[in-house]
């Protein structure tokens, strides 16, 4: 069986039994490495419940969009790349899926 917690409540999505609508479905978003190297850059581990798509944004200090993909999530743990060639400095990294939007801090050294 399969449990997933939302709202502070117990799921079994293996027998789909919920009354809660998609938008309550918590995705686990993890960076590694971080900080980053500006030439190896981070991954970037999305835990998804579903399968779906996800757009990641990087923007910069200076809120200037310095990246963007678009991610086919599938059930389980979904890893990408990003970050290779950025210059040094904090990044705000959003994943946006149907369900919501997760913000998390990224930061690249030299």
């Amino acid at each position: 069986m399969v449990f997933y917690l939302l709202n502070h409540e117990l799921i079994n999505f293996a027998t789909n039994t919920t009354a809660l609508d998609a938008d309550t479905i918590v995705h686990t978003v993890n960076f590694y490495p971080n900080p980053a190297s500006s030439k190896d850059g981070s991954k970037i581990v999305i835990s998804s419940p579903m399968n779906e798509t996800a757009t990641v944004d990087i923007i910069s200090a200076l809120g200037v969009k310095v990246a963007s993909y678009s991610l086919k999530l599938n059930i389980g743990t979904n890893t990408m790349s990003i970050g290779a060639g950025l210059s040094s400095g904090m990044y705000t990294v959003t994943v946006t899926t149907p369900q919501g939007i997760k913000t998390l801090k990224l930061a690249i050294t030299e």
